[in-house]
């Protein structure tokens, strides 16, 4: 239902604007390239989305931006962590804390480190921007598929606004979006936006609690300093809470889990996938803690601009799941535990060379952390698993009893440590009115 209703706004909202365009082309500006351009005018492959598209089309997350974007999609397994963004068909799951993603998720230019942290509610979005193919000659961090770059709104300097958003659904849907911004001084104005949002489960569980209700907020706060013409530094922090019983999802068993399900009592799996319905004994859960912060400093002078930006970053979060997605008691997942933190600084200078070349050179920093496990176990095999997986044909070295027992777990503590460091650049050589080289390295 909730794509339906994300199709259907998606589709005023392009007739909206397909009216509008009937009577003149609206210009789009970009800042795909690092500096504010015409969609029109940029050699890159961009669909971009401004603050009404992003309201008239009910884009509230990630997921609802994929369903305007052709090349893009994002989907989810176990949690909202283990986020898959491909663009063009490339990308990476995020399934292993090891693997970097290939699609880039840039927040007002800060690469995110996970795509999962991307995946909560978009709150007090100005523009977002998703480029197709390699990015690595304009951005920090290189990304090989693509990149998602999402820009909030900045603080007002002229006077004093505010915005209230109240959405109430089925299964006791409620989300409600608030920002107030406005001036402190001539040079200093402030911004605070946040978001809340709850619903009921809608995956009806005849094992247990139903699945996949939220219980989600963020709150971000933007300070933005302009001394002169020249300066201009703003301070940003925000924090997310997410508390769900995401990811549950409808299965259709084998004929052998089916059997085992009757011989112990229970219900056999209807096995259609599409009817909201299901038998899990162990409940999923997705809770996650994420605070960032980040400083940006813009310098414009007669030379050229230089533009430093510093982000910190750092994330908690544990799944539980019911791993064969039945009330037998075969395979768990439970306090599964992740963390980790980053800390990043990218410094890049622009320049125009008379009215013929211009270009842009960055230096990048990066430094990860990222840990899974504290040691204790979060995988559990049950009673179940020897009896059913001994009558499947498994491609397996040895027998399922010589490999498993009832009680084993699984166990670890696991560190990963990432530093990357970075030069790039790119120069656009104009040849004329229409035509411009342009060329970068890395």
């Amino acid at each position: 239902m909730k794509t339906l209703n994300t199709i259907a706004a998606a589709t005023l909202a392009m007739m909206s604007h397909g009216a509008l365009a009937a009577g003149v082309l609206e210009e789009v500006i970009v800042t795909a390239t690092k500096k504010a351009e015409s969609l029109q005018d940029i050699a890159v492959t961009v669909n971009a989305f401004d603050a009404d598209t992003i309201l008239e089309a009910g884009i509230n997350d990630a997921q609802d931006l994929a369903v305007l974007t052709p090349s893009l999609n994002i989907n989810t397994n176990i949690s909202p962590f283990n986020a898959r963004m491909t663009i063009r068909g490339i990308g990476t799951a995020q399934t292993d804390p090891a693997l970097e993603p290939s699609v880039g998720l840039f927040i007002d230019g800060i690469f995110m480190g996970r795509s999962g942290l991307g995946m909560s509610d978009l709150t007090d979005i100005e523009r977002i921007e998703v480029l197709q193919g390699p990015q690595g000659t304009l951005y920090g961090k290189n990304t090989n598929a693509g990149a998602i770059s999402v820009i909030t709104k900045s603080p007002n300097f002229d006077k004093l606004e505010g915005h209230l958003e109240v959405t109430a659904g089925n299964y006791a849907m409620q989300r409600s979006t608030v920002s107030i911004s406005g001036p402190v001084s001539d040079s200093l104005a402030y911004r605070l936006s946040g978001n809340v949002h709850k619903h009921d489960g809608y995956l009806e569980n005849a094992g247990g609690a139903d699945l996949n209700d939220a219980d989600d907020w963020n709150l971000r706060g933007k300070l933005e300093w302009q001394p002169d013409d020249a300066w201009n530094v703003m301070l940003s922090a925000g924090r997310v809470k997410r508390d769900t019983t995401c990811c549950g999802a409808d299965a259709v068993q084998t004929e052998v889990v089916n059997t085992e399900l009757e011989a112990q009592g229970l219900a056999r799996d209807k096995n259609d996938p599409y009817d909201y319905e299901i038998a899990v004994d162990v409940d999923s859960a997705f809770e996650m803690e994420s605070d960032l912060a980040s400083l940006v400093v813009d310098y414009e002078g007669d030379w050229g601009s230089v533009k430093s930006i510093t982000a910190w970053n750092q994330y908690d979060y544990k799944t539980s799941t019911d791993a064969d997605r039945s009330q037998l008691d075969v395979l768990s997942i439970v306090d599964d535990k992740y963390s980790g933190d980053s800390l990043s600084q990218e410094l890049r200078f622009a320049a125009e060379i008379g009215d013929s070349l211009d270009y842009m050179v960055g230096l990048f920093y990066y430094e990860q952390t990222t840990e899974r496990g504290d040691g204790s176990a979060f995988v559990f095999i049950g009673d179940d698993l020897v009896p059913v997986a001994s009558q499947l044909d498994l491609p397996l070295p040895a027998p399922i009893g010589f490999l498993a027992a009832t009680g084993d777990s699984l166990s670890g503590k696991n560190k990963l440590e990432t530093e990357t460091l970075a030069v790039f650049g790119q120069a656009t050589w104009h040849l004329g009115e229409r035509w411009h080289l342009t060329g970068g390295l890395r």
